[in-house]
């Protein structure tokens, strides 16, 4: 059994696959995961409150209008899955859910869980906003290919 895990690193390793690499940065998403999740989930929330803000709010709207059509986001903690709640005109939504374990972004199945796939992570160079939309995250096509949000702005 030793000998087919060692054949079959080093058939990994032939190819350009480094598996000590993956088990070090595995181990590293996991630590960060653990420690800087808070903080990183934070700045994610702010992220993506102001692109929600630059759809509802309108320059010519009066600040009656702007309380009445706000969303606000906040969490919902969970063992495992922070829910994002978007609440708007007293209704809440499922935004989205945060995987305090990984950091991973993911699409809301229904309120009380997420979609399989991530669609980003808030440990990534942009925090994870890039599959972040006014409405939700984006959608995966069947080949796994990340969507545009709806109505995100180019």
């Amino acid at each position: 059994m030793d000998q087919q895990i060692r054949t079959a690193e080093r058939a990994a390793r032939a190819a350009g696959d480094d598996v000590e690499a993956r088990a070090r940065l595995g181990a590293d998403r996991k630590r960060r995961g653990t420690e800087g999740f808070e903080a990183a989930s934070a700045e994610w929330l702010a992220g993506a409150e102001e692109i929600v803000k630059q759809t509802y709010e309108r320059e010519e709207d009066t600040e009656e209008e702007r309380v009445a059509r706000r969303r606000a986001l906040s969490f919902e903690k969970g063992r495992k899955y922070w829910r994002v709640v978007a609440t708007q005109y007293g209704q809440r939504s499922a935004f989205c859910f945060l995987d305090s374990t990984t950091g991973d972004v993911l699409k809301p199945a229904g309120w009380a869980g997420p979609a399989q796939h991530a669609r980003g992570s808030v440990f990534d160079a942009d925090g994870g906003l890039t599959c972040v939309g006014p409405y939700g995250v984006a959608y995966l096509t069947s080949r796994g290919v990340q969507l545009t949000p709806l109505g995100k702005r180019g």
